[in-house]
């Protein structure tokens, strides 16, 4: 069980629980209820989370045990104050004969860090259930930067940080800046711009604070770059324009360093 401490939180994402507190098998005015996992406690549940519905599973499973039809209803009690964000239980309305099973899925939108109980009330002609599920609310992790040239140290323009792990989503602005949010804990990215070695970089984001992360890109030079520096080092005019030209070690003017430099990066030492 972990904890968040954000001022505020404005997203709610829907997230399928399993419920807890339940005994074995219940026995109620011919309903009886009973929990479909083992453990029945959950855990965390995250605040910011991809297609959540998707990672469906049954939560607990209501059998009629006694003879004839049973119909019930199932509804937020209202003798409980809601938890923050909003509940949706599957399969709410419905009628049972002895011996039916029906599956019971609950999703909460998990808006507030923190642990909540949610409180559900059954009622029907074949007695009343009350149930809570519990859940441990862990807030938004974010992560934000901007993707640099490794030599001039300026933002790249149209650059791209790309999201990799399933719970991280990440926006680009074009102007060399980047952020994302998502689950705490390792993430992976993709780091890309045109005329630069891509990248993929492991991060570490936590729900502490937000990580800022600056990325540098190398570029990709050919050996017309090469000869490009060094007609300028030798005072020669460019018969064309190289695809990357600059002042690598800030001395005001292309010379031998920069010739090296290039020659390095074509021959990938560097």
């Amino acid at each position: 069980m972990r904890g968040f401490k954000p001022n505020s939180l404005k997203a709610s994402f829907l997230f399928l629980l399993t419920i807890c507190c339940f005994p074995e098998s219940l026995l109620a005015g011919g309903l009886s209820i009973s929990p479909v996992a083992d453990p029945i406690n959950f855990g965390d549940v995250y605040a910011y989370e991809k297609n959540p519905l998707e990672q469906g599973k049954m939560v607990f499973t209501l059998t009629a045990t006694g003879s004839g039809q049973c119909s019930y209803t199932i509804r937020p009690d209202p003798n409980h104050t809601a938890p923050p964000g909003a509940q949706r239980i599957g399969n709410s309305d419905s009628t049972l004969a002895d011996g039916d099973r029906m599956n019971i899925w609950i999703w909460i939108s998990c808006t507030q860090p923190g642990v909540h109980d949610f409180h559900i009330l059954i009622n029907s002609d074949c007695g009343v259930l009350q149930r809570t599920v519990r859940f441990t609310c862990i807030g938004y992790a974010r992560i934000g930067g901007k993707v640099l040239d490794f030599f001039t140290q300026e933002p790249i323009p149209n650059s791209s940080v790309q999201a990799l792990s399933y719970y991280l989503t990440t926006t680009t602005t074009g102007v060399g800046s980047y952020s994302g949010v998502g689950r705490a804990g390792t993430q992976v990215v993709k780091v890309r711009a045109d005329n630069y070695r891509e990248q993929i970089v492991s991060v570490e984001i936590t729900d502490a604070a937000p990580l800022i992360k600056d990325f540098k890109m190398i570029p990709i030079v050919s050996l017309s770059d090469v000869i490009g520096a060094l007609q300028v080092s030798s005072g020669f005019e460019l018969l064309a324009k190289p695809a990357y030209h600059v002042d690598m070690n800030g001395d005001g003017r292309i010379g031998l360093a920069e010739t090296i430099m290039l020659l390095q990066l074509v021959s990938g030492l560097r």
